[in-house]
């Protein structure tokens, strides 16, 4: 897969790197675009994941990979936190331009947004509350109408507004959740945090889709909703 310049967050190499252990490896993750839509997601989120809590749902449930090496068991964990810190440094700059969204075609985009809603997913509670926040909920909805808006049409292009528009969102809900984590001292972005992720509970087909979007959740995210 050819990544865009601005996805130079990471080496070239250590892109491919991530594209090809993925394949190797069978992973739920298709991409390491993917990766950087869930790690965006969790960087946002006041709750702190840790990787053992995320890393089964990055692999698949019943997958875990069998590293050629320690080398690259090791490699692949240093990329990942060397990818979220570059995320949670961009998107600390509380500008647009300073966190580029790395896609280039509809797929690129669609993967991204699969991998922020499975992070969504992770964190259920969390993002309740910005879905029920009145002036942040437009935020999420955007991104779910997003997603659907490109998964359920086949002929069509990107547009680069809505690459715009999605930035955008993003760092405004950063800002979001980081008026709570000031407020309630939830947690810092530093990827060697050591704050268990709290809860996470199974969602029942009839309950209200925690991407706030109004729809029961077996009508809405039931097919990227991981737990």
């Amino acid at each position: 897969m050819a990544h865009p310049k601005h996805q130079a967050l990471l080496s070239e190499d250590s892109l491919i790197f991530i594209d090809s252990l993925f394949n190797k490896h069978n992973a739920e993750f298709a991409s390491s675009i993917m990766l950087h839509g869930f790690f965006t997601a969790l960087v946002c989120s006041p709750t702190l994941i840790m990787p053992s809590k995320y890393m089964p749902v990055i692999w698949g449930q019943n997958n875990q990979p069998n590293y050629e090496n320690i080398e690259e068991a090791m490699r692949f964990h240093t990329v990942c936190s060397e990818l979220w810190n570059l995320i949670a440094g961009g998107l600390r700059n509380n500008s647009p331009a300073n966190f580029p969204i790395p896609v280039a075609s509809k797929d690129a985009l669609l993967d991204w947004l699969e991998g922020f809603l499975h992070a969504t997913a992770c964190l259920p509670d969390d993002w309740k509350i910005l879905a029920e926040d009145r002036e942040a909920s437009s935020l999420f909805v955007l991104i779910t109408s997003m997603y659907q808006k490109y998964k359920e049409t086949e002929e069509i292009d990107l547009d680069k507004d809505d690459i715009l528009w999605l930035t955008k969102s993003i760092t405004h809900i950063y800002k979001f959740f980081l008026s709570l984590r000031m407020k309630h001292n939830f947690r810092s972005n530093n990827f060697h945090d050591s704050v268990e992720l709290s809860s996470t509970r199974k969602i029942k087909r009839n309950e209200a889709c925690p991407c706030g979007s109004g729809k029961k959740y077996k009508k809405c995210c039931i097919d990227i909703t991981f737990h």
